[in-house]
């Protein structure tokens, strides 16, 4: 099972456990990743996805001499994609790369998710050609017979019966725990633990684990409780519950561009996001100003942004890659940095809304206005 083409001691194992412990994306494997992520596939480890993407700015990109230094925007380039006639526009500065994208330098951008059905499948499999009788106590949890005793192995990522980790019985039993992603709690006890990778490249390295978990036996007897080694938090049945406080949505604009609740949301560099999100709420302001209702606000469909653009960018071309995609990607932008950073539950419309006209199909009949349900302005 090792990675054959590896030329020095755990690099492949390195590669392993990078793969399957990172939660994200990858740009541009290097080759013992690429021979790692190819063992990962083959055993249905991983499922993995790919993307091709170029950057508005790349100091790489020699002869793009249009380039703006300030955006370092990825444009992912889709497949059907024709670089001879299809334009291509930064949904972040607004600029323009028409055929000099031919030239641009293209970055491969690989998302891994974990199989655990497979995962656990490969270790029952393993468990049984070592002749390791097992049986499956609940999910991620097994008791193994082995010659040299019985012990209890826990797949940390899987298991929900978290009972098996309690000092209770810790004390009873010896156990061991392989982890695949999960973050190992600071535990008040020793307990072995086997990666995912480690195993991968050595299965037979788990034989001798339980070999080694049998002859330590258990942990030292500690007073007498019984408690979890994961972090769980304490609940009282007899602690109120907290009425949360209602928060309202504080926009502000300035130098550095549009923050909601004290984060940045459109960056001063994103010149054409800005620009529509000024538009949008100099129209909400005329609304307010009138003492308009929230239903009777207006929406304003991509032609008439265009001609409130136009003064301030010129002629628009693209209403579809100069006005509508940077308005998706600033309601998807908002909504994750407000959901990651502050935890809010924002819904994507809930600053920026849009709506389709009745009795109309047309993508450039939708219109968008800033939420008059969702935001407070104060005068």
């Amino acid at each position: 099972m090792a990675l054959r083409s590896c030329q020095k001691p755990n690099v492949a194992t390195d590669a392993l456990n990078a793969l399957l412990t990172h939660q994200g994306s990858w740009v541009d494997l290097n080759q013992e990743y690429q021979n790692a992520l190819t063992l990962l596939q083959r055993e249905q480890f991983v499922h993995h996805t790919s993307k091709r993407f170029i950057k508005c700015y790349n100091p790489k990109d020699v002869k793009d001499s249009a380039a703006n230094p300030d955006c370092d925007n990825q444009i992912y380039i889709e497949d059907d994609f024709d670089e001879d006639c299809d334009d291509l526009v930064c949904d972040n500065c607004g600029r323009y790369i028409l055929p000099n994208s031919h030239s641009k330098t293209r970055c491969l951008e690989i998302t891994v998710q974990l199989n655990f059905p497979k995962i656990t499948q490969y270790l029952e499999r393993h468990l049984g050609e070592q002749q390791l009788h097992f049986y499956l106590l609940s999910k991620g949890v097994y008791t193994v017979m082995s010659p040299y005793g019985i012990v209890t192995l826990v797949l940390l990522d899987i298991c929900t019966d978290h009972r098996h980790l309690t000092i209770d019985k810790l004390k009873v039993m010896p156990t061991l725990i392989l982890n695949v992603r999960a973050k190992i709690p600071s535990m008040i006890v020793e307990v072995p633990i086997i990666s995912v990778a480690d195993l991968i490249h050595d299965p037979l390295s788990l034989t001798d684990l339980i070999k080694q978990t049998c002859q330590t036996g258990v942990c030292e007897v500690i007073p007498n409780y019984s408690a979890s080694i994961l972090p769980f938090r304490m609940i009282s049945l007899a602690e109120p519950k907290i009425t949360l406080q209602e928060k309202y949505l504080e926009i502000r604009m300035a130098d550095n561009g549009v923050s909601i609740n004290g984060i940045v949301v459109i960056g001063k560099q994103a010149s054409s996001r800005l620009l529509i999100f000024r538009l949008l709420l100099e129209q909400y302001w005329q609304d307010f100003e009138v003492a308009k209702p929230s239903a009777q606000h207006t929406f304003l469909n991509i032609n008439q942004l265009a001609d409130l653009m136009e003064p301030h960018v010129g002629m628009i071309e693209d209403l579809e890659q100069q006005i509508r995609r940077p308005l998706n990607k600033m309601q998807k932008v908002i909504q994750d940095t407000l959901a990651e950073q502050l935890g809010l539950p924002i819904k994507r419309h809930d600053v920026i809304e849009t709506h389709g006209w009745p009795g109309c199909n047309s993508k450039q009949e939708f219109g968008y206005r800033l939420n008059p349900n969702t935001l407070l302005f104060r005068k």
